[in-house]
């Protein structure tokens, strides 16, 4: 079986204007695309979107998932943050294992949190495409998705993907198994 792992970052920040509320909004946009890390990525299963805002997946297989969401307070005072994170797939459904929600008090002036997510599921067809959306509900606060200014190369959010299992098929083109690595 073919190795394939695919990194990418949405740089930001996103700052509190671009935040939507209350509502399922994808990372990677015209303002914050996503932007490959090709010096740690392999294969030719997973590639950018041409517009940057989603990962296609070229080929059916199943595949590991992980990441993180940087979010940081910029509020005087502590604030009540609950912040939702899920792999969208071919805008009509989620990836089960990917529904992570956090309910925090975030300390003030710069108080950043790391929310972190990793499951596994599978595509079926060439060419699925998936987006990683957040959902957060408090208007209030001051927040963007960054990490801290003392780090040299600053990230709002990272996905990773990795190939852990492709389709077998017989000569007929039939599915008769999935090969896992």
């Amino acid at each position: 079986m073919k190795i394939a792992n695919f990194k990418a970052h949405v740089v930001g920040p996103i700052t509190n204007a671009n935040i939507e509320r209350e509502e399922w909004t994808s990372f990677g946009d015209a303002t914050n695309p996503f932007v490959f890390v090709e010096s740690e990525s392999y294969g030719d299963v997973f590639k950018l979107s041409s517009d940057k805002s989603s990962i296609v997946i070229k080929k059916p297989c199943i595949f590991e998932f992980a990441g993180c969401v940087h979010i940081i307070n910029r509020s005087a005072g502590a604030k009540d943050v609950a912040l939702g994170t899920r792999i969208y797939k071919n805008s009509k459904s989620e990836a089960r294992c990917s529904q992570f929600y956090y309910s925090v008090t975030m300390k003030a002036d710069d108080g950043e949190m790391t929310l972190k997510y990793t499951g596994t599921d599978a595509t079926h067809k060439p060419n699925e495409y998936i987006n990683l959306q957040y959902y957060m509900d408090d208007a209030a606060a001051d927040l963007r998705f960054s990490t801290a200014a003392i780090f040299d190369n600053q990230v709002a959010a990272t996905i990773y993907l990795k190939v852990v299992g492709l389709p077998q098929f017989t000569a007929k083109n039939e599915k008769i198994e999935w090969i896992i690595k």
